[in-house]
């Protein structure tokens, strides 16, 4: 997929989700991946294929949840975040 596409599709999940998707990693991965399927059109294997490109080329980033580093544990209700910035 071309760099024009990809941009086009980062910004469809901005549009849709904002700068930011709170949810886990996994739970991340398949909402963007279910948002392109159905405002696009896209097959669920290839949207799920885009993702990962997308992350690989840094234009998604998930950012770790907070740790507290006194009892390492993660703070409640913090499940990280999915950066979407478009490219």
């Amino acid at each position: 997929m071309s760099d024009p596409q990809l941009t086009e599709i980062a910004a469809a999940l901005v549009d849709h989700f904002g700068s930011q998707l709170e949810a886990d990693r996994d739970e991340g991965r398949r909402l963007m991946a279910a948002a392109l399927h159905e405002r696009l059109g896209i097959p669920a294997n290839e949207a799920t294929r885009l993702i990962e490109a997308l992350e690989h080329a840094g234009t998604i980033r998930w950012i770790e949840p907070r740790i507290n580093p006194v009892r390492a544990v993660v703070p409640p209700g913090d499940i990280g975040y999915w950066q979407l910035e478009p490219a």
